[in-house]
């Protein structure tokens, strides 16, 4: 059985970081695994992509200039769109029709594409393969148009996070969702939050939906703390639905002598860097910006880390939070998504999504507080529920499943 992988990024600089890891796990189940992205650039030398195919990537950039004349002038077919925009009345919901619009270029510039017509020349010409799409948005789109063509030959299967998945995210409102759910043969959620949002929504098609958690290596244990220094930790992009601004103004409302490393960049970070300078005597910040995931790892393997914070708006079930668990840190978190299947009061502090200043301030001081035996007691615990919830023992069942035929 053939594997073909469609992403966003993967395997390109700034791929997406849990796919990599997923990538090393697919290799011990498919023989032959082709890669279809959305977006290229410049490899990312630390992915081995050696024994995969790989396509020319639609585009090379995320460039709406490049979006909107590659997919308005060419040829290729967009009949689900338009039934679409005429059923859904679509046309006159503004908010919506801009998403609508978004999903006709991405679709209309990979149908249209050299590698596009590639691809399907190959699995017309191969046997059957199963079609593995990443992300619920984006190339997913194509996905009504992809089945057409092959008449249903091959397995198609989608898989759904966070942002792609909880449509109020965009106006309340996912493209061809009915017709993509149609077409596939299986639909994974990364959280049991995630798999009741969608079988409510879309109860039809709910016999399709699976629950397969995402993974993360075992890169041992992060090093004892030290009782003298407390230090915070947090990882994401910095734009507007993380939040990563709360973190600085609770550490900011406090009067412990702390360290917060953030790793990540984004739109953001000239903010944040002017924040930072602001910030009161005693509270030390670190802004790394965007660097390799293994980056990220070797600091949780040498620096003694008190607690880790997300205080993002939407999630699917952060890959960030298992890493943080399977080097045994405690978590804060918000209640969104299905961060609370991991976070809870054994591992952590669950808040509120409308949290407060004060009430995050009064989660840290909780945990970087802790005496020594209920720190052990998060510690383990968090290392626990990666064990339980989080290990790449996630994979053997989910590759198990795609390597079945149709």
């Amino acid at each position: 059985m053939n594997l073909v992988l469609f992403a966003h990024y993967f395997p390109y600089k700034r791929s997406e970081p849990f796919l990599v890891t997923e990538f090393k796990a697919a290799g011990k189940y498919f023989s032959s695994i082709s890669i279809f992205t959305l977006y290229g650039g410049q490899p990312n030398s630390s992915i081995n992509t050696a024994t995969a195919t790989c396509y020319k990537p639609i585009f090379d950039s995320g460039s709406k200039v490049k979006l909107f004349f590659k997919g308005l002038f060419n040829l290729a077919p967009f009949g689900f769109h338009i039934r679409e925009l005429i059923q859904k009345n679509i046309l006159f919901k503004p908010k919506k029709a801009y998403w609508w619009f978004v999903s006709v270029l991405v679709t209309r510039s990979i149908l249209s594409s050299s590698s596009y017509k590639q691809m399907v020349a190959d699995l017309k010409q191969n046997g059957p393969a199963t079609l593995y799409f990443y992300w619920g948005d984006n190339l997913c789109w194509i996905i009504p148009y992809l089945q057409k063509q092959l008449a249903g030959k091959h397995k198609i299967v989608v898989r759904l996070h966070g942002s792609d998945l909880y449509e109020h995210i965009k106006a309340d409102y996912a493209p061809l969702r009915t017709d993509i759910f149609k077409a596939v043969q299986a639909i994974y959620t990364v959280s049991e939050n995630g798999k009741k949002y969608l079988a409510n929504r879309y109860p039809a098609f709910a016999g399709k939906m699976h629950l397969a958690r995402l993974g993360v290596f075992d890169n041992g244990l992060n090093p004892p703390t030290d009782s003298a220094q407390k230090v915070i930790m947090s990882v994401s992009n910095l734009i507007p639905l993380k939040r990563v601004h709360l973190i600085f103004e609770a550490l900011q409302a406090m009067n412990a002598e702390i360290t917060w490393h953030h790793f990540g960049d984004g739109p953001l970070m000239p903010d944040m860097v002017a924040l930072a300078s602001t910030a009161r005597k005693g509270l030390h910040i670190t802004f790394h910006g965007f660097v390799k995931n293994e980056e990220v790892m070797n600091f949780y393997k040498r620096n003694p880390v008190n607690v880790f914070i997300n205080v993002s708006t939407s999630e699917g079930v952060p890959v960030s939070i298992m890493e943080a668990f399977s080097f045994g840190i405690p978590v804060i978190a918000t209640n969104v998504g299905g961060t609370s299947e991991l976070v809870n009061a054994q591992t952590g502090v669950l808040l509120k999504k409308d949290l407060t200043v004060n009430e995050l301030a009064e989660a840290i001081k909780h945990i970087v507080n802790a005496d020594g035996h209920v720190e052990k007691e998060y510690r383990a615990n968090a290392r626990a529920a990666f064990l339980e919830k989080a290990s790449l023992n996630n994979y053997e069942a989910f590759y198990t499943e795609l390597k079945r035929p149709a």
